[in-house]
């Protein structure tokens, strides 16, 4: 008896050291995986190398202390990607203003509201932040996924970003872990990278299989769009900063923006429409997002009317500093 009761007991101390062993490698293990998304994949990844300068950029700017200079930070989706060309953009700028760009795919409202509350609360502080995304990204009530948990979302906004979009507790779940870790975060960077490296056509392809946007129709989205509208300006007067909406050009006649220009009005909110998004279909690669050529004209085009809407009488600086 006593010799099966100490073959037991040294089973049980050999089995709790093989499982502190296992635990330890797993950590090992999610320590690198964690450690090479954070920053091994930005070298890698031309995609979050661009990410992380934009968003480094944009936490990094500052109101100017001259009156006559602004620092202005666009944000946006895919359709900003494809329509400015900042360097062309920062050229053709008077001496006063300096832009900058923050770019996140497959973005659109909700990202963008929860984006700015985290950017501003980082620190940022650019003069003017305007947003360009689709005027049907203005009203839908969905977000990009992980990577905007982990590059847009404090993890202290989970409990109401989960009571605005209705999540179960799962779903809140992974944006929350996901906001505070790259591995999670960024695990569809590289299901991308893998998809362009096998099929470098696979976003164009994409992009045809999904068809045209369904635009949101008048009247159902106006309110919509007046509230957003209006929460987006709140968390950007909070801090003295000014608001602006870009309208990006479509072959739709039915001109879908026209409830985001009013809803914009109404709100007091510049709304910069250099066109009358209404751009032939040669200067676009899908029928959606502009080619080089629809995007040269388009930052030819964007660049006056902006700097007219930063330079009007409404103040900047809403707040004391």
């Amino acid at each position: 008896m006593p010799s099966s009761i100490f073959s037991s007991e040294v089973c049980a101390a050999e089995l709790h050291r093989a499982s502190k062993v296992l635990l330890l490698f797993l950590a090992v293990i999610c320590l690198m995986f964690e450690m090479g998304a954070r920053f091994g994949l930005p070298r890698v990844s031309r995609i979050q190398g661009r990410i992380l300068r934009e968003r480094g950029d944009f936490v990094a700017s500052r109101q100017s202390s001259r009156m006559d200079e602004k620092t202005v930070a666009i944000v946006g989706n895919s359709l900003l990607l494809h329509s400015i060309d900042l360097s062309s953009l920062n050229r053709l700028r008077a001496d006063q203003f300096h832009y900058s760009r923050f770019v996140l795919e497959s973005t659109q409202y909700w990202d963008w509201y929860f984006g700015l509350r985290r950017l501003l609360g980082e620190g940022a502080r650019p003069d003017a932040v305007a947003v360009l995304i689709g005027a049907n990204h203005w009203v839908e009530d969905s977000i990009e996924g992980e990577l905007f948990a982990y590059e847009l979302l404090r993890y202290t906004d989970v409990g109401l970003l989960s009571a605005a979009l209705d999540l179960d507790r799962t779903t809140a779940s992974k944006y929350f872990f996901a906001s505070l870790s790259a591995w999670l975060g960024e695990r569809s960077v590289v299901r991308k990278n893998t998809l362009r490296a096998i099929f470098p056509d696979i976003e164009l392809f994409t992009r045809k299989l999904v068809g045209p946007p369904l635009y949101p129709a008048a009247e159902s989205g106006y309110e919509k769009a007046v509230r957003r509208i209006r929460d987006l300006k709140s968390i950007c007067d909070a801090q003295g900063i000014k608001l602006l909406v870009i309208l990006h050009p479509t072959l739709d006649d039915r001109a879908p923006y026209d409830l985001i220009r009013r809803a914009a009005q109404e709100v007091g909110v510049g709304v910069i429409a250099p066109v009358h998004l209404a751009y032939t279909a040669d200067l676009y690669s899908d029928g959606y997002h502009l080619n080089t050529l629809g995007m040269r004209k388009f930052t030819q085009a964007v660049s006056a009317p902006l700097e007219q809407e930063l330079s009007n009488d409404r103040p900047i600086r809403a707040v004391a500093r």
